[in-house]
């Protein structure tokens, strides 16, 4: 069951997450190719245990309400879920991403910055 975080800080991670998620999905359907550039969300489910549990995917594609995505790590107290399961979670769910090109890891904070650096390049070529 998905489910957000719960410090401050990772609230307010998701919140920035989810407003900029739509220029995160416009961002991956522009670069949809082989991964020159990964494109990464991380969901967070309610454990067994009741604690939350905030696996990484590799994204494949994204619509209006869900994620189709993979599961790129094995995840601790989600006995469900598994390194390399592929299915589709409610964007609801997203509780940070990241975008990895040649530049390195850019999250949430660094969108904008990678957005125009990509438009830059392609009006350079």
């Amino acid at each position: 069951m998905p489910r957000g975080p719960c410090t401050p800080g990772a609230v307010a991670r998701q919140a920035l997450a989810l407003e900029r998620l739509p220029a995160f999905a416009a961002l991956r359907r522009a670069h949809p190719g082989p991964p020159a550039i990964a494109f990464l969300v991380k969901l967070g489910f309610v454990t067994p245990s009741s604690s939350v549990e905030h696996p990484w995917f590799e994204v494949h594609d994204l619509d209006d309400d869900h994620v189709d995505a993979t599961c790129i790590n094995q995840p601790h107290d989600l006995p469900d879920l598994h390194e390399g399961h592929r299915s589709r979670h409610p964007l609801s769910a997203v509780t940070d991403f990241a975008v990895l090109g040649p530049w390195g890891q850019a999250g949430p904070d660094e969108l904008p910055a990678v957005i125009a650096a990509l438009a830059a390049a392609a009006h350079a070529d």
